[in-house]
């Protein structure tokens, strides 16, 4: 009877453990695909504001020269 106890124990016990380790497993599925989205967004946040303020400061250079230029 105890045996069979134990034997319930440990059955339910690796049960549990392959449970949880597939749960963990499409957690750490889901957070790896959301922190490739996350770097992919913010390198191409990234991007886009450095072309941004690229154009911006050659835009701010032109202005600046034609003041220069007037005086």
């Amino acid at each position: 009877m105890v045996i069979y106890g134990i034997r319930f124990m440990l059955h339910g016990l690796t049960y549990y453990c392959w449970k949880l380790i597939s749960v963990l497993k499409v957690w750490f599925y889901l957070l790896s695909c959301y922190l490739l989205f996350l770097l992919l967004f913010i390198s191409a946040e990234n991007y886009r504001m450095g072309t941004f303020q690229f154009v911006l400061t050659s835009y701010s250079r032109i202005k600046i020269s034609e003041l220069c230029c007037v005086n």
